[in-house]
């Protein structure tokens, strides 16, 4: 036995025969399987990408009409009606009270009744006088939530700070073709405040994204400058809950910036000319307006939008949100539009709103049945929307004027304080974004309006 198992030991071959042997056949070795008639296996609408996709901009999807309805819910919507869905389930599998339902179908109807807020019957305007500050017009604004703050930006390359109570104002100036003095050195186009980080932040024709810190004083000069546009800065919007910002350029682009990393994040493409205007009130839905003489609903987080044109023979110069399904449009041929994003035709168009004048201004009071419009005719019009309920089409509205405002000079930026008790309007003696227009009698400075309702604030 000792000899027969050093031979078996000592034998070179012995154990990889043997485990050779107990090996199945097949082992651990898998092998393709071949279609039967030989024909290599279909992958269905798989699409494979190539290495020239990295290369490619970031362009943003345009939406198909099909994927209209899921492209209109906002995220807030979207919470809540997959809650309810998880709730129903929980409910069908333990009777679960529903209590934390009813709780959310409430918010819902509160939240329905703001969107059809009826203000226009009982709106009364009172216009307070002129408030002069800038040297040349002012051609943008926002105002902060305290009711009584007001930023704008104007063709002086200035940035104002307004206390529309008191009247004092702290300015913040640039100087026209002088790159290093502290601020623009063109034409500030574009204003807006970000809450998160508590910074104003300008655009101007000098292509340059400004930061401004109000909370402290820096002599009148910006805290950082944001780089990237190859035109015109015309616009800039503040994102809701976040610390982002989006601003519009003539080189066609939209540009996104983080505030908090003072960066420069992403490009999104979509109109054919330059972008002329911006708004956006909720978190995901902006729209933008543009030389291309279209407006484009984004729904940022999914880097896609609506396209919606053909009712205007000019340029889109100013555009504004009512709600999360309506918005406002005003053009330089001096028709503004009035549309429901559920629908690709305007459901409703005045033209010459005032007269042959390009308009240069609208705004909205938020969640209701109120819109405004400017131009240079020195006019400020509210008018009331209202749904043709007994029309086929959804979109189809009935606008009518219900109080009109008398200024001395062109209107350039309209904008609705939080509380929706205050419209400020920005009026100058040329308009913001030419010289076809001046009224060398005119001041420049601030209108601000106050408005007496029975409506809330929106929360």
């Amino acid at each position: 036995f000792g000899s027969r198992w050093l031979n078996f030991v000592c034998a070179p071959h012995s154990f990889p025969r043997a485990m050779k042997r107990a090996r199945k056949p097949g082992g651990n070795k898998k092998k393709a399987a071949k279609p039967s008639d030989g024909k290599l296996p279909a992958f269905d609408n798989e699409d494979v990408p190539s290495s020239d996709d990295d290369d490619q901009p970031v362009s943003a999807a345009v939406v198909q009409e099909s994927d209209q309805e899921e492209f209109l819910e906002t995220a807030d919507e979207k919470r809540l009606r997959l809650t309810k869905e998880y709730l129903n389930e929980l409910d069908e599998a333990t009777g679960l009270d529903k209590n934390v339902a009813d709780t959310l179908q409430e918010q819902a109807d509160v939240k329905a009744r703001m969107v059809t807020m009826k203000l226009a019957a009982q709106l009364e305007v009172t216009p307070s006088p002129l408030k002069k500050g800038h040297r040349r017009a002012p051609t943008c604004l926002t105002i902060m939530k305290d009711d009584r703050t007001v930023f704008t930006g104007g063709k002086d390359c200035a940035v104002i700070r307004w206390d529309v109570e008191t009247g004092q104002k702290q300015i913040m100036s640039g100087k026209y073709k002088e790159p290093h003095c502290g601020g623009h050195f063109m034409h500030v186009l574009g204003i807006a405040f970000n809450e998160e980080t508590n910074l104003v932040v300008s655009a101007g024709r000098d292509r340059l994204i400004r930061l401004w810190d109000p909370r402290t004083d820096h002599k009148g000069k910006c805290i950082d400058t944001l780089r990237g546009h190859q035109g015109a800065a015309t616009s800039i919007v503040s994102q809701p809950g976040s610390g982002r910002v989006y601003s519009g350029s003539l080189d066609k682009t939209i540009k996104i910036w983080d505030l908090g990393h003072r960066a420069y994040v992403e490009t999104l493409f979509g109109h054919t000319g330059g972008v002329t205007s911006l708004d956006m009130t909720t978190e995901d839905r902006m729209i933008s307006g543009g030389l291309d003489r279209s407006v484009r609903v984004w729904k940022v987080a999914f880097d896609t939008h609506l396209f919606f044109g053909g009712a205007h023979t000019g340029a889109i110069d100013t555009v504004s949100i009512l709600d999360n399904n309506r918005f406002v449009v005003g053009s330089e041929d001096g028709s503004v539009s009035f549309w429901s994003a559920a629908s690709r035709k305007p459901g409703a168009v005045i033209p010459n709103a005032h007269g042959s004048q390009t308009i240069t201004a609208v705004g909205c009071v938020p969640y209701s049945d109120v819109a405004i419009s400017g131009s240079v005719d020195g006019k400020v019009r509210f008018y009331e929307m209202a749904m043709k309920s007994e029309n086929k089409r959804r979109s189809a509205m009935d606008v009518r004027v219900v109080k009109e405002v008398e200024v001395h000079g062109s209107v350039n930026a309209l904008r609705v304080s939080p509380s929706l008790k205050l419209c400020v309007a920005a009026v100058g003696s040329e308009g913001s974004l030419g010289r076809w227009y001046t009224d060398r009698g005119a001041k420049e400075g601030l209108v601000v309006m106050r408005l007496d309702h029975d409506g809330k604030p929106v929360q």
